[in-house]
């Protein structure tokens, strides 16, 4: 039984600021990754020439892998007066990379089980409420976005060059199971074999990217020179 967890949370801002000057880039960057290796290797050899003896080999893997992880890039009420560019950028690429393996061989009975659970941007849950979504496809566990956010709230801008505000956000799993049985019976007379081989999994991600310029309380200005990018891309993936 192996349990991975990673969380992470990354922030840049400029909050209550007058601010003067040439080019200023506020950037977080959540480059949260698990990557887990399980191998579980388990053989049986016993028996004899009339098929009385008994060979039973068992495996058992649960493997449940769980990262949260945000990036946040703001400014936040400030006064911003610059004669260059003003880039604000949050980038998320949390992962999960995961590979698990097993096999269970046996001169008779052979019997394999494996559990994969992997989950990004949702909140931990007990392994009887994640085994139970596998098997009949229910949400009870709760999110938890893997969250990218660049943003300019309540802040007057002048800008000389180029504005930029730029969400974008990639987490991904990556998983690959495998469970194999082999029942290999061999005797003079009465030989006789079982091998039974299961698989189990989950493949979670919840994300969510957004990029803005507001004003919450009344009208603000932009004075923007060159150009004006407001940008927000989510390409959240599972291969599995």
């Amino acid at each position: 039984v192996v349990r991975n967890d990673v969380r992470s949370a990354v922030e840049a801002k400029i909050v209550n600021i007058s601010l003067t000057g040439g080019n200023v880039s506020v950037e977080a960057i959540e480059n949260a990754t698990l990557v887990a290796n399980i191998d579980a290797d388990v053989a049986s050899s016993g028996g004899s020439a009339y098929g009385s003896g008994t060979s039973l080999a068992v495996n058992a893997m649960i493997a449940t892998n769980l990262v949260l992880g945000s990036a946040k890039a703001f400014v936040s009420g400030s006064t911003v007066n610059l004669t260059g560019s003003l880039s604000v950028k949050g980038s998320n690429t949390s992962d999960i990379d995961v590979t698990n393996k097993s096999v269970t061989s046996s001169g008779d009975t052979a019997a394999g089980v494996t559990l994969a659970l992997n989950t990004v941007g949702w909140e931990p849950q007990d392994l009887f409420t994640q085994t139970l979504d596998a098997l009949i496809g229910t949400s009870i566990g709760t999110e938890q976005p893997a969250e990218t956010l660049a943003y300019v709230v309540d802040t007057a801008l002048t800008v000389g060059g180029d504005l930029n505000v730029l969400a974008d956000n990639a987490a991904a799993i990556n998983s690959f199971v495998s469970n194999g049985a082999t029942s290999a019976a061999s005797a003079l007379v009465n030989a006789g074999g079982k091998a039974i081989a299961g698989i189990l999994g989950t493949n979670f991600v919840s994300s969510q990217s957004q990029a803005y310029v507001d004003y919450t309380t009344a009208q603000g200005t932009v004075s923007v020179t060159g150009a004006l990018v407001i940008d927000a891309e989510d390409s959240a993936d599972i291969f599995a």
